[in-house]
């Protein structure tokens, strides 16, 4: 193993070396199988991926062997080799093959997961598995033990249908929305803070966030919050960022258009909970600087409510005369004051003077458009939505990191 270890810096001799000497003193372990499948020296890295599916049998002692000696490698894993890892059964089995080092392999893991879930997997079955090797995502998929808090409730059973990825047979939302703060009035309650906004946050992520920040090396309390956006949930309407708070757009571009090169879903959603990563270590850098950091978003987006835009057209109501649909139905924008009948799917709200209608539910007005076109069972197309009243949508996490020691400031004189 410490060859290989430095086999990316190995010079053609010393490559061949290590070629010859496995080939003259084999052994019984998965190094020694897979080097000698190997046809010349720099394909012992493919080798070393791929033979494991030559053995009759695997134990857990391959795989461990395995899944060292490509830590210590630079291998890609592309569609060749997915569609290797496709025909292993059964489908549980495909994590083991995994060594989640990159976002390609990441992503085939939430596929794989999505596919068990299908099956009627066990969710905390899933989780466990996945803790390991894949612990962002273990903890994604972890139900919340707040069996009497319907907002943990709702996004337990939300988190689950979005890795799923089918438009949803029913929708538990049994939510008081008057019962939930609004987020500007959290953030009034905590004063003279930086806070950090990343468009696009929904309540979705909060048990992640919160896990990965008490994760930090930091001395801090941390007080997890839940605030209701500014409906209609669009930043053009929740613009309330001070010229010297943090503002970040890339999980909310990803969450509509997917990878700039590839739109797969399941590449998305691996992306996702990256971002979610790189929101944490944002959170720590800015804490040498700060003594409190607020963490939050402008509105959420749904999985669900792009996927039915394109289910049926039961789901598509004609919008009030002379309005402005907006947001793939999510929302339209009153224009005149003739009376419009409002159903129990629908809100009614008046902001800085306009009227507007938003749609509580997965209906939406009808609009022409692509919020996640070209999805189908065979093939996950990313796509994501907002402007609507959806828990997803309209509630944001507001997680407030507080020094426990105060920043000490540079002495003046020195």
């Amino acid at each position: 193993i410490a060859a290989l270890a430095r086999f990316d810096h190995m010079s053609n001799t010393e490559r061949r070396l290590l070629w010859i000497w496995y080939r003259l003193y084999p052994t019984d372990d998965y190094y020694s199988f897979a080097i000698s499948k190997a046809t010349y020296p720099d394909e012992i890295p493919t080798k070393l991926r791929d033979a494991i599916f030559e053995l009759p049998k695997t134990t857990d002692a391959n795989f461990a062997e395995r899944a060292n000696a490509l830590k210590m490698l630079a291998v890609q894993y592309g569609r060749e080799y997915f569609s290797k890892l496709d025909k292993v059964i059964p489908t549980g089995m495909r994590l083991s093959y995994l060594t989640y080092r990159t976002l390609e392999e990441r992503a085939y893991a939430v596929k794989t997961v999505s596919s068990l879930l299908r099956t009627g997997a066990d969710i905390h079955t899933i989780s466990e598995q996945l803790r390991g090797d894949y612990p962002d995502l273990a903890e994604y998929l972890s139900p919340s033990d707040s069996s009497n808090d319907e907002v943990a409730h709702y996004f337990n059973w939300y988190r689950q249908s979005k890795i799923l990825n089918r438009p949803p047979e029913d929708w538990p939302n049994q939510i008081d929305f008057d019962s939930v703060d609004s987020r500007n009035k959290i953030l009034q309650q905590n004063g003279n803070a930086l806070t950090f906004w990343v468009d696009g946050l929904g309540a979705e992520w909060l048990p992640l966030l919160v896990k990965k920040i008490k994760q930090l090396n930091i001395a801090a309390t941390v007080d997890s919050n839940i605030g209701r956006a500014i409906l209609p949930s669009e930043t053009e309407y929740n613009r309330k960022w001070k010229d010297d708070d943090e503002k970040w757009d890339r999980l909310d571009k990803l969450s509509h258009s997917g990878m700039p090169d590839d739109k797969d879903y399941f590449l998305c959603v691996a992306r996702q909970i990256e971002i979610i990563g790189e929101v944490v270590e944002r959170v720590s850098e800015l804490f040498n600087q700060h003594e409190r950091v607020i963490v939050t978003g402008d509105h959420g987006s749904s999985r669900l409510a792009a996927l039915m835009f394109h289910a049926s057209d039961n789901f598509a109501i004609n919008p009030p005369k002379n309005s402005i649909v907006r947001s793939f139905g999510r929302f339209c924008e009153l224009n005149g004051s003739a009376d419009v009948p409002i159903t129990p799917s629908m809100e009614q709200t008046v902001l800085d003077g306009k009227e507007y209608i938003v749609m509580k539910t997965y209906e939406h007005f009808r609009q022409s458009g692509n919020a996640a076109g070209g999805n189908s069972e065979a093939k996950a197309v990313a796509g994501e939505v907002h402007g609507g009243m959806t828990p997803e949508e309209y509630l944001v996490p507001v997680i407030v990191v507080t020094r426990k020691i105060s920043v000490q400031k540079p002495d003046r004189k020195s």
